[in-house]
């Protein structure tokens, strides 16, 4: 990063660092993929889920269950704040979100609709709203300049990120990593295979393809066909049972691989870094330019941020 240590940003600065944000997750070829590189990097750091390091150590003998709550909570590690962070005194998006004390501003997911603030709690009414989808032009934001009167547009949503952990149409499997450690010496080669050609992948008549293993579908449409492309198999049960998952060896990397397949770079240091330091610090005082290393590590920070 070009970024000293501790530094001092306003409003305007940090309109462009989620202009630019947004711009180049939305570029990218599977930005959902990049938003799960992220948050896993996060959990693991923070030790919410369990890492096998190395293919050539034994996998850890259990694994932590995590799922969507976990991965959520570390965006909210990454974006969340105070509301006077992000918006105006008295916008009316407040009230529409029910006078949140902790909003989460979640730059990466659905890069190609309007920005999403989520609020801290589900909203009155009907359904599981819990988050606003607002254009950055709005005036409710910190850094615009139009009056609170002006035309805005909010639509209240669902904040519902992930979908990208299951075996059907995700990242994850049901080959315990014991049984793969066991079977052969290079047990990468296990969950290198393509699913459509594992030795468990069942084959059931007008139904998606199931796992032997545990029964579920795996490499599925949800509408009674096998997928022709799958994702990678990146999580997997420490051993038969095993109700968590590993995030097994290579799996940042490969799925940073997957969301760049495009060649778009991704975002900025720099204005990740930004972003992360602001809301950490509630928009006031100095800036710290480590938050972002803390959170992902110096590892994963090299893997998904660009320097250019």
């Amino acid at each position: 990063m070009t970024l000293p240590v501790v530094y001092a940003a306003d409003p305007q600065d940090l309109k462009s660092a989620v202009l630019d944000i947004r711009q180049r997750v939305r570029a990218l070829r599977e930005p959902r993929i990049y938003w799960m590189a992220v948050a896993l990097s996060v959990l693991t750091r923070s030790g919410g889920a369990t890492h096998w390091q190395s293919w050539d150590a034994p996998p850890p003998g259990r694994s932590q269950r995590f799922g969507r709550h976990e991965l959520v909570q570390a965006m909210w590690r990454l974006f969340g704040t105070t509301p006077g962070a992000l918006l105006n005194p008295h916008a009316p998006l407040m009230q529409e979100l029910n006078h949140p004390n902790r909003v989460l501003l979640d730059l990466l997911f659905d890069p190609r609709e309007a920005l999403t603030l989520v609020a801290n709690h589900r909203l009155p009414g009907p359904g599981s709203r819990d988050s606003a989808k607002v254009s950055i032009d709005s005036p409710d934001w910190i850094w615009s300049a139009e009056p609170l009167s002006a035309i805005r547009s909010t639509k209240l949503a669902e904040y519902n990120p992930v979908n990208t952990l299951n075996q059907q149409n995700g990242i994850g499997c049901a080959w315990p990593a014991d049984d793969a450690a066991q079977a052969i010496d290079e047990p990468q080669e296990v969950y290198a295979v393509p699913r459509s050609r594992c030795v468990n992948l069942v084959a059931v008549p007008e139904r998606d393809p199931l796992c032997r293993l545990n029964n579920k579908a795996c490499a599925g449409t949800g509408e009674g066909t096998a997928r022709a492309i799958t994702k990678p198999r990146l999580l997997a049960p420490a051993f038969a049972g095993d109700p968590g998952y590993l995030v097994l060896p290579g799996t940042i990397e490969a799925l940073v691989a997957q969301a760049t397949r495009n060649g778009n770079p991704l975002p900025r240091a720099r204005d990740l870094s930004l972003m992360v330091s602001w809301c950490a610090a509630n928009g006031t005082g100095n800036l710290d330019a480590n938050r972002l290393i803390q959170l992902l590590g110096p590892p994963s920070m090299r893997l998904l941020t660009s320097t250019s």
